[in-house]
């Protein structure tokens, strides 16, 4: 880790993936679970200036909690699925594979703090237009991150389980669980644009409510 543990997980994860089946993986956790909480924690810092004042320090906590919670919630169950389809795995390796995928996700969306820091400062507060627009704008970023952590999470299957058809079922049960139980954490934490003291809500779950914020955008638009 001369290169520093931030350029190891981007340029050269494979390291990761040995550490994940040797002695380090105590080390190796604390790393990813800080560098998670400070990286997503700068996304949500910048979304939270929409606001400003203690919004920022808010925004900024829910972020990582969202992650790592959602992760701790699905703990039991992934690990179930794992040793189902692939009993060779471990507890341990079960869970640090998806934590992996996390921080990249996290490092990503803390390159993308800067724009939606602009946004968030020059958008009008209060404006629904300009609430909606925000909106979008982080979906499309957590999307963006989401399709780079997947590709780092098959790299990491892979790595571990030799038969290409289990480790593709493996990551896209997981991505389905993670993916759900996510949303619905999501929906009790909001809102992540507004204040906290605002009662900003849509009726239904998140699936329902992205394809209502695109229809109030393009009518509030034209």
């Amino acid at each position: 880790m001369k290169n520093g543990f931030l350029n190891l997980i981007l340029h050269n994860p494979d390291e990761l993936w040995r550490d994940v089946e040797g002695a380090k993986v105590s080390a190796l956790m604390l790393n990813l679970i800080c560098t998670t909480i400070v990286a997503s924690f700068i996304y949500g810092a910048a979304t939270g200036c929409y606001v400003g004042g203690m919004q920022i320090l808010i925004t900024g906590c829910k972020i990582p909690a969202l992650f790592l919670g959602t992760l701790l919630i699905c703990a039991v169950l992934i690990y179930m699925i794992s040793r189902i389809l692939v009993n060779t795995l471990t507890f341990c390796q079960s869970i640090m594979i998806p934590l992996i995928s996390i921080t990249i996700t996290s490092v990503i969306l803390s390159a993308w703090a800067p724009v939606v820091l602009l946004f968030s400062i020059s958008l009008k507060f209060r404006a629904y237009s300009n609430y909606v627009g925000l909106v979008l704008l982080l979906t499309f970023s957590m999307a963006t991150a989401g399709i780079v952590s997947i590709w780092y999470l098959y790299r990491g299957v892979r790595a571990l389980v030799k038969s290409r058809r289990k480790a593709v079922t493996l990551i896209f049960l997981w991505i389905i669980i993670y993916q759900f139980v996510c949303s619905q954490f999501a929906w009790i934490l909001r809102p992540f644009v507004g204040s906290s003291s605002d009662r900003i809500s849509f009726q239904g779950n998140f699936y329902e409510a992205v394809p209502l914020l695109i229809r109030k955008f393009i009518e509030n638009a034209f």
